[in-house]
């Protein structure tokens, strides 16, 4: 009995497979799943960096957060993005969850207003 699998699943894995090479090229190095807290359950990382990192950054989602709902309450922040010199940190988080992917930026040489979607009037956090 060998089935072929359903089109939807076919297309799933699909996806998965082009998303997985896509972080590749984006030199995606750690990932860090937390809880709301910011207790790590699963990470590329040891246990106390990941702990470090996410308390860390934690208040900076709230900051942000408070300020999304500052300008309209109607709003929510969904996701956040941090970009240091040498790496930038995507926060995506749920009721249950906080998930944090680590990514490497290739030094050009170049000072920070020389990136892309830089804006020297907003801060350096996306979200």
């Amino acid at each position: 009995m060998n089935e072929e699998p359903p089109e939807e699943l076919a297309v799933v894995v699909r996806k998965n497979a082009e998303m997985s090479v896509r972080t590749r090229l984006q030199k995606l190095c750690d990932t860090i799943l937390a809880d709301p807290t910011g207790l790590p359950v699963q990470s590329d990382l040891d246990f106390k960096l990941s702990a470090l990192i996410t308390r860390q950054l934690i208040p900076l989602r709230e900051l942000a957060r408070s300020a999304v709902r500052t300008i309209d309450p109607s709003d929510d922040l969904i996701c956040l993005r941090v970009s240091s010199d040498a790496k930038e940190y995507f926060l995506m988080w749920d009721e249950n969850f906080l998930l944090t992917a680590i990514q490497k930026i290739e030094s050009t040489g170049k000072d920070v207003t020389s990136r892309p979607g830089y804006s020297p009037a907003s801060p350096r956090l996306y979200g």
